[in-house]
């Protein structure tokens, strides 16, 4: 890549080590955890949360139906990977205001019996933080600035006008 630069700009690139993607990669992982941390646990709470338990996904269709919204499938999160924050998030997102209305109102009045799970009050806890729903939009926007980034990165010739802009 620093051949490319060099005959486009005549300048070198910062030698930052034998794989730049890595290096660019674990600097956003430690991004997350300084702000994202709790919403990539929100993601993963919320998939597992339905993963496996028929009956709840039953009852939450219920509720994207009563609100006029595509009933879409939550996407699994793993945090130690990257690659699958932008698509779970964005569907978290996605998903929001029905989220809200299953664990918020739904649950509290007919499911009174989740209300003591471990489950249910560690995603009721992340729903009523203030700023919550704007650290998921943010891991969202900046997970897709850092998949479009690093895919040109990956590319096996780097274009120098991509790193001029």
């Amino acid at each position: 890549m620093n051949e490319e630069v060099v005959t486009c700009r005549n300048i070198k690139l910062i030698d930052i080590g034998p794989c730049n993607i890595h290096i660019i990669h674990n600097g956003f992982l430690k991004g997350v955890f300084k702000l994202g941390e709790d919403a990539s646990q929100l993601i993963v709470a919320v998939y597992y949360y339905f993963n496996g338990w028929p009956t709840r996904w039953e009852e939450f269709t219920r509720i994207l139906e009563k609100l006029d919204l595509p009933i879409l499938h939550f996407i699994k999160h793993v945090p130690s990977r990257w690659l699958t924050i932008y698509n779970s998030s964005k569907r978290l997102i996605e998903n929001w205001t029905a989220v809200e209305k299953y664990f918020l109102d739904f649950i509290p009045k007919e499911k009174s019996s989740l209300l003591s799970t471990n489950s249910y009050k560690k995603i009721r806890e992340a729903l009523i933080t203030p700023n919550m729903k704007c650290e998921v939009l943010f891991l969202q926007s900046s997970s897709q600035i850092f998949t479009n980034y690093t895919g040109n990165m990956q590319k096996r010739r780097a274009s120098c006008a991509y790193y001029v802009q």
